[in-house]
């Protein structure tokens, strides 16, 4: 097309003016055909025209100018002749000065007796495919004024001498005539048809100019023997795959599958939905959908290089093992085709998933958990760990693995239904931690990969590892994590019920991050923190069974109160729960309330298929599949309620449990009962957040990275996310995420001080179809002095060491010898005690000084001279003084170690 033809079109459809101008200033400054007038872009900026085109067959002898500039060899050759102009659109002159000032970029002409810019023409030619039909070459340059193409900037020439004073002005072009040396494109063998030729000057960007986005230019020839005409540019459009294919889409999710066509052209180019998509077979219920805009384009180009245009259509699974195939046809407006894609899809089962949860039973569970009133670290446990068994999908299956210094199965891997639950609960029920229990971590985990190695009908297999402390297990010979690292290929999830500082979850943190799960620290519990575990838990849930957490609210309800929570569901969604996680599920009326204001309680789940309930010991449930036939009406998206309110006499009745509890009383009755409301789907609406750090001390970056999808195509500048960060110090901050590319989104942090770094990773956006839509996640880092020190292994142990002598210490001020030998040399035994207690005891069970304070003291008490005699005298040493021993202590340490 020519530039004239370009502004023509452009002209007749509905385009501003100041785009046309973006897409071909050259005509608006040529002829002012389109504004009406005149008027230049700031800067310098060149831009190509080419005219008269004509074909002959030529004779170059050996020292004609083109052959001497390299041009074309010497004989007879058929070219394509054309003047070719550089024109300075912009509003300030180039001034390029003399070649001597510049000897880099200039070579000498033969053939035209000057100097000229080196390659700052190009010309290539392509046929209608695309494919390149003539060889271009880059052609040196001379720049003059030699035709003043626009009616603005100066009125006469400025630049006139090739050898001493080149450049452009203002409005002015540099015409280099068809019949010069060199101005040709050489066309032997080259076919009568339709052809593009892409023209750019300036092709080194050897000068600055205020863009180069139109230093080339598009035109449409038709050779038919030696005739040349300017056409719009030939289009290539064809499909890039022959059928669209729906493969292994899960039943109930929406799969989304474009129709691709390859387009090779400069112009811009539309298709369209012409018919379809249709079913052709398939059970009942089958469906193919459009999805997004039924008309999709691409733009003006300055190349024929191959762009792809996508018109995207949905499946929506059936039943496990369903085949379907349809059609679809699809029409491109430029080059009036039409193609047929015939479309084949099939369905399988939705992934389902095998989790074993591993419970530290050591003795430091039975440690108060600071939640209040005596709330011990296993009771949270068991109150956080119940709604994760209560919640999990029916055709999943739970195992349950204990561990101290020893790792036990308390239940081998079962299916949810029939009985699984219940087992499972029960299980849970009965946990107990053991006094004399150390913590081997990495037995625990190589228990749990034992029971899912077997396993073989499950998609996902997953373990979730709970513990209060860092590895330790005295005397007994056990594995550590890093032991059995290698052994582990399912995903790992850890939680860590303490501090970074006392557990050191750096050999977690490895594990889980290598099997695509997370590690979340719990730190310092207190009342405000009650549901922080049990939140972990269902977030980890989430994850193994591709749920998104939709909203995770909360709160306290007093008898007086009803809670109207709202949220928004998306037609991208497939199924959705409304958890409710409480310490009493049977006080509250819990109901959720559609869209078009219908309630739905729990009786409503004997009689309708699409909705279930359970209510357990310490969380009650709602089940949905949408749409929900209720009220006369399908409900679907829209925004939904979760509504609560209490029973009062239930709840007074709650109240008289509490008697033993004088703390949860009070709060009882000041604020009601406190409450958890996480709403969930499994949609196809997908957001994953994923956090990583460079180091686990002080100083490290933490990053955060949030990939958004919609049936499996990126969220593409339709959603913002942000995260809400909690640092150790409880400070708290919002950061925004950069979205750096389609749906993915990133931000970082410098974590400079010891401790917890808690997430709350927040997304708001719409769908394709204009739904609002919210997404949410909850991630933890953390860093702590010697977090990068080598992880311990049954080979290598930095603290087995200390372990043993506390051990052995405390054995020995614990004997009626110690004592008695001690009082003699004047030593106050309790002293002694309370120096060992503050190195030796873990440091998560009371409030203690820094752990180089407790070291300096120890180490002053084994030092003095006094103690070491009666270390000496304790170990059966002749050179110290030996009372008399009723009571060996080295019997007594022997009798201790086998507890």
């Amino acid at each position: 097309m020519s530039i004239r033809q370009k502004a023509m079109a452009l002209t007749s459809q509905n385009v501003s003016r100041k785009r046309r101008c973006e897409l071909l200033g050259i005509w608006c400054l040529v002829t002012g055909a389109l504004s009406g007038g005149s008027a230049a872009i700031a800067g310098v900026d060149l831009v190509p025209i080419v005219r008269s085109f004509s074909i002959a067959n030529q004779s170059f002898a050996a020292d004609s100018g083109s052959v001497v500039d390299g041009c074309v060899t010497t004989g007879n050759h058929r070219v394509m002749r054309f003047d070719f102009l550089s024109h300075n659109i912009g509003n300030t002159d180039l001034s390029v000065g003399s070649p001597d000032d510049h000897p880099g970029l200039f070579v000498y002409s033969a053939g035209h007796g000057h100097w000229h810019l080196k390659d700052f023409n190009e010309f290539k030619l392509y046929d209608s495919m695309g494919n390149q039909a003539a060889t271009g070459y880059k052609q040196a340059f001379c720049l003059i004024d030699v035709e003043h193409v626009s009616s603005f900037g100066p009125s006469s020439k400025q630049f006139t001498n090739c050898d001493s004073d080149q450049g452009v002005s203002s409005g002015w072009g540099d015409l280099y005539h068809a019949s010069l040396d060199c101005q040709f494109i050489v066309m032997d063998g080259v076919p009568d048809g339709d052809y593009t030729l892409l023209s750019t000057t300036n092709t080194q960007h050897a000068f600055p100019e205020d863009t180069f986005e139109n230093n080339t230019i598009c035109t449409g020839l038709r050779i038919a023997g030696n005739s040349v005409t300017e056409i719009d540019p030939p289009v290539y459009i064809a499909p890039l795959l022959p059928t669209v294919n729906f493969n292994d889409v899960p039943e109930g999710e929406t799969g989304a599958r474009a129709a691709v066509l390859e387009v090779r052209s400069c112009r811009a180019v539309n298709i369209r939905f012409e018919n379809g998509p249709t079913v052709v077979s398939g059970p009942p219920g089958t469906t193919f959908g459009r999805l997004g805009d039924e008309v999709v384009g691409l733009p003006f180009t300055d190349s024929v290089e191959p762009r792809y245009l996508r018109l995207w259509m949905t499946y929506v699974g059936t039943n496990a093992g369903d085949m379907a195939t349809g059609t679809v046809k699809i029409s491109c407006d430029k080059t009036a085709e039409s193609f047929d894609f015939p479309i084949t899809a099939n369905t399988i089962n939705r992934p389902s998933s095998v989790t074993v949860l591993v419970l530290d039973q050591s003795n430091s569970m039975s440690f108060p958990s600071g939640l209040g009133d005596g709330i011990t670290r296993g009771e949270v446990l068991e109150f956080s760990a119940s709604p994760f068994i209560d919640v999990i999908q029916d055709d999943n299956a739970i195992g349950i693995v204990g561990f101290d210094h020893d790792a036990e199965t308390l239940l081998p891997v079962v299916p949810v239904l029939p009985s699984g639950r219940f087992v499972a609960n029960g299980v849970l029920s009965g946990y107990a931690s053991n006094p004399d229990g150390w913590t081997s971590i990495g037995e625990g985990v190589a228990r749990a990969h034992s029971l899912l190695e077997l396993e073989t009908s499950y998609d996902i297999k997953a373990m979730v590892v709970l513990t209060d402390g860092r590895e330790n297990h005295d005397v007994y010979d056990r594995r550590y994590i890093a032991d059995v690292a290698d052994l582990i290929n399912e995903r790992v999830y850890a939680i860590g019920l303490g501090t970074a500082e006392n557990i050191r979850p750096a050999a977690l943190s490895a594990l889980c991050n290598g099997t695509d799960g997370d590690l979340y620290m719990v730190g310092q519990l207190d009342a405000d923190a009650y549901f922080r575990v049990a939140k972990y838990y269902q977030q980890i849930l989430a994850d193994v069974e591709n749920n998104d957490i939709i909203l995770d609210p909360d709160g306290w309800l007093a008898p007086s109160q009803t809670r109207r929570i709202d949220f928004r569901l998306t037609e991208t969604d497939i199924t959705f729960d409304v958890i409710l996680m409480t310490p009493a599920p049977g006080i509250f009326r819990f109901q959720v309330e559609t869209p078009a204001g219908d309630l739905i309680s729990p009786g409503d789940a004997l009689s309708n298929p699409v909705i279930s309930y359970v209510l357990g010991s310490a969380a009650s449930h709602y089940r949905f599949t949408l749409p929900v036939p209720i009220g006369g009406t399908a409900a679907k998206e829209g925004t939904w309620y979760a509504v609560l309110s209490i029973d009062k006499r239930l709840f007074w009745k709650y109240l008289s449990g509490l008697d033993k509890h004088p703390k949860e009383l009070a709060r009882a009755r000041a604020h009601g009962i406190r409450y958890n409301l996480s709403i969930r789907t499994y949609s196809n609406l997908r957001m994953r957040a994923r956090l990583s750090q460079d180091s686990n001390e002080p100083g490290a970056t933490l990053k955060l990275r949030t990939v958004l999808t919609e049936y499996g195509l990126p969220v593409d500048s339709r959603a913002k996310v942000s995260a809400e960060l909690e640092r150790p110090d409880a400070t708290t901050t919002t950061l925004t995420l950069s979205e750096i590319e389609p749906g993915v989104f990133v931000a970082n942090t410098t974590a400079s001080m010891s401790g917890i770094y808690r997430f709350r990773v927040l997304a708001y956006g719409s769908t394709m179809r204009n739904r609002t839509f919210t997404r949410e996640q909850i991630l933890t880092g953390a860093v702590w002095r010697g977090g990068d020190d080598p992880l311990p292994t049954s080979t290598h142990d930095p603290n087995g060491r200390d372990d043993r002598l506390c051990r052995l210490l405390q054995c020995l001020a614990r004997t009626k010898t110690a004592e008695r030998l001690l009082r003699e040399y004047g030593l106050d035994i309790e002293e002694i005690r309370r120096c060992l207690g503050l190195y030796c005891e873990p440091t998560e069970s009371r409030t203690l000084p820094p752990r180089r304070q407790s070291r300096e003291e120890l180490g002053r008490f084994l030092t003095d001279p006094v103690m070491l005699r009666i270390l000496a005298t304790l170990g059966g040493d002749s050179h110290g003084p030996t009372p008399p021993q009723k009571d060996p202590p080295q019997r007594e340490c022997a009798q201790e170690h086998k507890r």
